[in-house]
């Protein structure tokens, strides 16, 4: 007889829900220090858009299309975080603040 496996159909918001606040409130708490948050490294950069962003951005071949990849920290320099995302000239802007 063959096996079924469990289906797990989860929406990002309800893993976000789960997992998020047991890291932060549980794990981090765990710790014999507390663990902080440190320093993130942004890199921004802008470049032509590939076939994906001229498919999922809805921009052309020529458009520009501003990169921003950051790595952020604790204080330990733990990587905590790694995020690249892709955004079109046209759309939105950027507030960055690093309080430490």
């Amino acid at each position: 007889m063959k096996k079924r496996k469990k289906k797990i159909n989860k929406t990002i918001e309800e893993v976000y829900k789960i997992r998020l606040p047991r890291f932060f409130i549980t794990d981090l708490k765990l710790q014999p220090e507390p663990l902080k948050f440190g320093p993130a490294n942004r890199r921004i950069r802008a470049g032509k858009p590939d076939l994906y962003d001229q498919k999922y951005l809805d921009c052309k071949e020529d458009d520009p299309v501003l990169e921003v990849e950051q790595v952020a920290f604790l204080s330990d320099m733990r990587p905590f975080e790694f995020s690249q995302t892709r955004h079109r000239y046209d759309k939105g802007e950027f507030y960055v603040n690093n309080l430490i």
